[in-house]
């Protein structure tokens, strides 16, 4: 049996980099004077990490990467282009929309991939096995 290595500390570290990304999109300036912090930016950036972070056990391999390497730089994008390139109060509502979209489309589509590559059966589906057991009907004296 080959041993897999342990890819979960990768995906942890996405899901850092993720939350760090939400948080700077978050802190908006204000007046010039300050900052504040926009929560439901924070919670809408927070949320494909969340829905990964879940998926952290129940994938292995290149289906726990593959989220992570497609969510990270398109949230990424995003907070550089709408937080630090063209800054308008997120007016557009990119800022909402595509965490969403990133959430709801590439997360269940990398589960169900992680689900078609692991081939391995469940514990439940493969059969116990159980030692002979002596026939009660056969003449055997001894």
């Amino acid at each position: 049996m080959r041993a897999e290595l342990d890819l979960r500390p990768v995906a942890y570290l996405f899901i850092l980099v993720g939350t760090l990304m939400a948080g700077m999109a978050a802190i908006m300036p204000h007046f010039g004077t300050g900052y504040r912090l926009a929560f439901t930016v924070f919670l809408v950036g927070v949320l494909p990490y969340a829905v990964y972070g879940a998926l952290t056990e129940i994938l292995r391999g290149w289906s726990l990467l593959l989220p992570g390497i497609l969510v990270v730089p398109a949230h990424a994008w995003l907070t550089v282009s709408e937080r630090y390139l063209s800054f308008d109060e997120y007016q557009s509502g990119a800022i909402y929309v595509v965490p969403i979209v990133l959430t709801v489309i590439v997360l269940p589509l990398a589960l169900l991939a992680g689900r078609l590559l692991d081939r391995r059966p469940h514990p439940s589906a493969v059969p116990a096995v159980h030692p002979p057991q002596a026939d009660p009907h056969s003449e055997t004296h001894a």
